[in-house]
């Protein structure tokens, strides 16, 4: 029988074996999501390689209730060190998975556990620091708990006044100077980065680097 052709994430996973099985469980990603508690649900977990070539999971998180209800933001959990290993595996703790079955389960299999926690319903917390969004996993909801009433992606309908808010925020006029780009909203960021197809993702959050490389990219 031939051997099973690894891919190059398993081939990662694999080769971090030593760290992920000295990493610790420790508990405490660009978003338009204000600071906050969200119930919500995780639609997608998967690890994989961000452009730059750091190894990660990748998480894409659906609130479920509120005036939010349908957006998705992605959060990422960075899987370089040994002390991103310790928080990873507390959020898999958080998640409900046992403690013991973390630790005996092989790095090249962590892909197993991210299956079991995809629909699961949570509630998170948005919060900002030093200019990084951070997604906190609190605990794991009840099915009834978290209030997604369709499997419809489209987030509710909004008011006319929502909707025009919502424009505004996210409108810009192309910076001319340093001082301009220092002045957009996070929304309005964000929206500038994508239209110079720049790899927002990259900067995990972490507006104030994504403001320096705008201003490098349109030559400030």
């Amino acid at each position: 029988m031939a051997k099973k052709q690894l891919t190059e994430i398993q081939k990662r996973l694999r080769a971090m074996q030593s760290m992920w099985a000295a990493a610790k469980p420790r508990t405490s990603g660009i978003t338009e999501l204000p600071e906050g508690t969200y119930k919500g649900k995780i639609v997608a977990a998967a690890a994989g390689i961000s452009k730059s070539g750091r190894s990660q999971v990748v998480w894409d998180l659906k609130v479920t209730d509120g005036p939010h209800s349908g957006k998705t933001v992605k959060r990422f959990s960075a899987l370089a060190t040994e002390e991103n290993m310790d928080w990873f595996k507390g959020d898999l703790k958080t998640l409900g998975i046992p403690e013991a079955e973390i630790e005996h389960t092989e790095a090249e299999d962590m892909p197993d556990l991210l299956a079991r926690v995809v629909d699961l319903p949570i509630l998170f917390k948005v919060r900002m620091k030093d200019e990084y969004i951070n997604y906190d996993f609190l605990d794991v909801l009840d099915a009834g708990d978290a209030a997604d009433d369709s499997d419809d992606d489209e987030p509710p309908a909004k008011s006319n006044e929502a909707a025009k808010d919502d424009d505004e925020a996210a409108a810009y006029d192309v910076p001319k100077t340093r001082a301009d780009v220092k002045k957009l909203s996070d929304a309005q960021t964000v929206a500038l980065a994508g239209d110079l197809d720049m790899d927002v993702d990259s900067y995990d959050g972490n507006l104030k680097k994504l403001r320096l490389a705008i201003v490098d990219e349109l030559g400030l």
